[in-house]
């Protein structure tokens, strides 16, 4: 019984339930879980010896062969090896590209994009978490895709380290996680993890209030095969141990559901035992109120009617096994009998060869041979020796009959190696080696699109796997990240600045702004509005693929369809893997038109004439500049409108201002000019560069229009002057007139 409310969250808080059992219950459940551990062992004794042959094939151990002879051919083809680094080089090309490893989906409505940065915070931590704080994840996710077609299981633990104070990870080879092997659900079975802790460590945990202050035996005992297999010999059913004081302990980490409060229905726990002595050295949940769902009973009193427990261990699996839910299937049962097939047929071939070669047989006793019997003859060099009278050499001596390779083996050890390359997926074209000079691009593409889609499947589960283990670490996070180490992680709290920018005149002091409030890893990594996924593509939808799909998308834009070419350009530069695609993207201005050449010369030309009549009022020290300038811009819009009557009376304005301004401007009438001709060149030269990307016949057909421009407002100035000088004679005529009717006698009447 415990002593613990298990509805209480400060329950929760504490390192070690074992402090809160009774011993009597410790003892009977530290005993009973150390039996069913074993049971569990024996459950998989035969699929831990095939594991460990698979292995030994992938690893390609050399052992002594002595039959048929001593030092008999003993070769390992790497039929499984190369099966196991195809797929490890495939999965990890896939799975993590760049350091953005995780992704983000959104669950619910986000109106205000919330959830979408939440989840870009939250994502670019637990990259950076995975990728850079757990620093064994990244090879343990290496050896992880290697021993996983080998064996078909991996394990791999995912936790949060009070040590550490960060979640850890740790990879767990399916020798090491004992589980049964006739077990049907993962989450309610027992799951056992075995490893070895030196005495000091056990001691340390103990200190930290982590681990029960049992008493530890005086030498840790770990039974070693070569010593076993000797006491079986001599004596069966004994089992050999070897004792040692540096020698570690064996620790049992059991996953599993025990009834510790009594009310008829089992928690989820982890349980930490002593495997030498049975004892119990941890107890912590694996649920929280949280997980709990409760009810009401007949007695108004409240009992527990589901958990759901936390799952830290996560189990990868290549193939599904036809015997066993928990354990999966890899090339190792698939190719390790074709491949044993193929390591006796090339060894035969080999002893084959060698007695083909080396002959062995009989001689006669009457040839006197010196030595003990041994000849060594070194290429080119004859020895004499004596023989019986009467005989010659070759009757006395008979040599074994031996063949040549048997070209029937040969034939059939093409056959398993086709065979075995078939089931790895580790065919010419799936290893990257050129089929064929005469093998067509099509033929080529449909062969690699159906090796493809053997491997997809594997994948997939590869994928779902991980996706798993991405939540669980979200879930960590969750729970344990604290405010500054989240912000530490995502660097999201800018310093604001030391001084506040200087104040504009007139204006008061800006004051200093505010810092972005602390980003709360509680809101961002709650599972009720985030689903964490890894950020490679479930399908499968590598470069090569891309490749294929734009080149399809292209051919069919060129005959017609209509297709969005920034997004076409988008997804070519993303299949050969482009990493400045928006840069590339980023489209330039196009040229100006020629109506839009023509203001900007128009706009330009009134830009330097209200320039020119400022200089001169300026040098006049004359003040209603304001006024010329507002003349200016009416004269602007009228001729923006096409008002003729306004354009004239402002012209006259601006005559009356320009002639009372004369005789101050001849001084400056020359480098006014040379300004206006500076002006010009600007003009068009700026014409010129704007037109570079331009056609010829449209460079021309602005140029006449430009030439066109210039001819008329020239027109447009002689017909001013001239009217201005016809205005004048009229003037001066009309006075000459008057004076003339003056001075003209009346006639009579």
């Amino acid at each position: 019984m415990i002593d613990l409310d298990l509805h209480d969250d400060q329950s929760y808080d504490e390192p070690n339930w074992a402090e809160f059992v009774d011993e009597e219950t410790l003892k009977t459940m530290g005993a009973e879980l150390v039996e069913d551990i074993d049971r569990d062992a024996q459950s998989r004794i035969d699929w831990l010896d095939d594991t460990e042959m698979w292995l030994d094939m992938a690893a390609q151990v050399i052992e002594q062969k002595n039959t048929p002879w001593e030092g008999a051919s003993n070769v390992k083809f790497p039929l499984l090896t190369t099966a196991a680094l195809q797929f490890h080089a495939r999965a990890h090309t896939e799975l993590f590209k760049g350091d953005q490893i995780v992704r983000a989906k959104i669950v619910g409505g986000d109106p205000l994009g919330e959830k979408a940065q939440a989840g870009e915070r939250a994502t670019g931590a637990m990259s950076t978490q995975l990728m850079y704080q757990m620093e064994d994840w990244q090879d343990d996710t290496d050896r992880l895709l290697f021993v996983l077609p080998l064996v078909g299981t991996v394990f791999r633990k995912t936790f949060w380290s009070q040590l550490l104070g960060r979640p850890a990870s740790e990879l767990v080879l399916p020798t090491d996680l004992i589980v049964n092997y006739f077990a049907t659900d993962w989450e309610r079975c027992r799951k056992t993890h075995a490893f070895l802790k030196d005495r000091n460590t056990v001691i340390e945990q103990q200190r930290l209030e982590n681990y029960l202050d049992v008493d530890l035996p005086a030498q840790a005992e770990i039974p070693s095969k070569e010593a076993e297999a000797k006491a079986k010999e001599a004596a069966p059913g004994q089992t050999a141990v070897y004792n040692d004081k540096d020698v570690p302990f064996s620790v049992y980490e059991c996953h599993y559901w025990w009834d510790l409060d009594e009310d008829g229905y089992a928690e989820p726990y982890i349980v930490t035992v002593l495997a030498q002595t049975s004892e119990i050295l941890r107890i912590v949940p694996r649920f929280d109120t949280t997980r709990i769902s409760s009810t009401w009973d007949k007695k108004e009193e409240k009992v527990i009617q589901r958990i759901d427990s936390y799952e830290y261990i996560i189990a990868y699996k290549f193939l599904p096994d036809i015997d066993s839910s928990i354990y999966g299937t890899g090339f190792g049962k698939l190719i390790g009998p074709t491949g044993s097939a193929v390591d006796s047929i090339i060894n035969q071939l080999i002893d084959a060869g060698t007695l083909a070669t080396m002959p062995s047989g009989f001689y006669g006793r009457g040839v006197r041979i010196s030595r003990g019997g041994k000849i060594r003859l070194r290429p080119g060099e004859w020895r004499a020796v004596n023989t019986p009278s009467g005989q010659d050499l070759a009757s006395n001596f008979f040599a074994l009959p031996a063949k040549e390779p048997s070209q029937v083996l040969f034939n059939l050890l093409g056959m398993l190696i086709q065979a075995g390359e078939k089931i790895g997926s580790s065919s010419k074209a799936m290893s990257g080696e050129n089929p064929g000079q005469n093998t067509s691009r099509g033929v080529h593409e449909d062969t690699m699109e159906a090796g493809q889609q053997v491997f997809l499947g594997i994948y997939k589960r590869v994928y779902r796997s991980l996706t798993k283990e991405y939540r669980m670490l979200q879930q960590l996070n969750y729970m344990y990240l604290s405010v500054e180490t989240y912000n530490e992680l995502i660097d999201d709290n800018e310093a604001p600045p030391e001084k506040a920018p200087p104040p504009q005149p007139g204006q008061p002091p800006a004051p200093l702004p505010e810092p972005k409030p602390p980003a709360d890893p509680r809101r961002d990594f709650d599972p009720k509005g985030l689903d964490i996924i890894p950020e490679a593509d479930p399908n499968l939808d590598n470069s090569m693929r891309k490749k294929q799909r734009t080149g399809q998308l292209m051919e069919a834009k060129n005959a017609g369809m209509p297709l969005n070419e920034k997004h076409l350009a988008r997804m070519f530069l993303e299949s050969i893997e482009e990493p400045d695609v928006e840069e590339l993207l980023e489209m330039q201005p196009p040229p100006p038109s020629d109506s839009q050449l023509t203001n900007e010369i128009e706009k330009d030309k009134l830009a330097f004439l209200r320039e020119e009549l400022a200089q001169t009022w300026k040098l006049r020290r004359h003040e209603p500049i304001s006024d010329m300038a507002k003349a200016m811009e009416s004269f602007a819009k009228a001729k923006a409108i096409g008002d003729e009557y306004g354009m004239k009376m402002l012209e006259s304005s601006l005559e009356q201002m320009i002639l009372q301004a004369k005789q101050a401007m001849e001084e400056q009438k020359h480098q006014s000019s040379m300004q206006l001709g500076d002006k010009k060149i600007e003009v068009e030269d700026a014409k010129a560069e704007s037109h570079a990307a331009r056609t010829a016949a449209t460079q021309q057909a602005a140029r006449d229009k430009h030439v066109g421009a210039n001819i008329d407002a020239a027109d447009k100035h002689a017909a001013f002057e001239q009217a201005t000088q016809d205005k004048h004679v009229a003037s001066q005529q009309a006075a000459a007139d008057r004076h003339a009717s003056a001075i003209r006698p009346k006639p009579k009447a």
